[in-house]
């Protein structure tokens, strides 16, 4: 993920986590999911709730740049927050797919290592 940070102008940002969901709803969850969105195992699935949570996180980390001007310096001071946040924002996009994101765990955001040249 791109993020612009005060002092380091554009960044790339490694992030990483764990989630957790299940099926609160399982007729909206089969009409949704396997009848519209046509996903048939659950790999598909995973891949469309990480889509989301890494929107959500986009998200997230520009609402608390805008609030409370988050640095890339800041954000390991700030990953529970985020975490919640993320996890309150994804939950209103995957409600009416009868899905429900139980725990959003281990998130760590960093830099990538920078490559030597020679």
């Amino acid at each position: 993920m791109t993020f612009r940070d005060q002092d380091f102008g554009l960044v790339r940002l490694r992030i990483f986590g764990q989630f957790a969901y299940k099926v609160v709803n399982p007729v909206q969850f089969i009409t949704q999911m396997v009848g519209t969105k046509g996903y048939s195992n659950s790999d598909e699935i995973v891949s469309w709730l990480k889509s989301i949570i890494v929107t959500q996180l986009n998200d997230t980390l520009g609402e608390l740049k805008s609030k409370k001007q988050l640095s890339v310096v800041d954000m390991p001071a700030y990953l529970d927050e985020i975490g919640q946040m993320l996890l309150s924002k994804a939950e209103t996009n995957v409600t009416e797919y009868g899905l429900k994101i139980m725990r959003i765990a281990e998130l760590n955001i960093n830099l990538p290592k920078k490559s030597k040249t020679p």
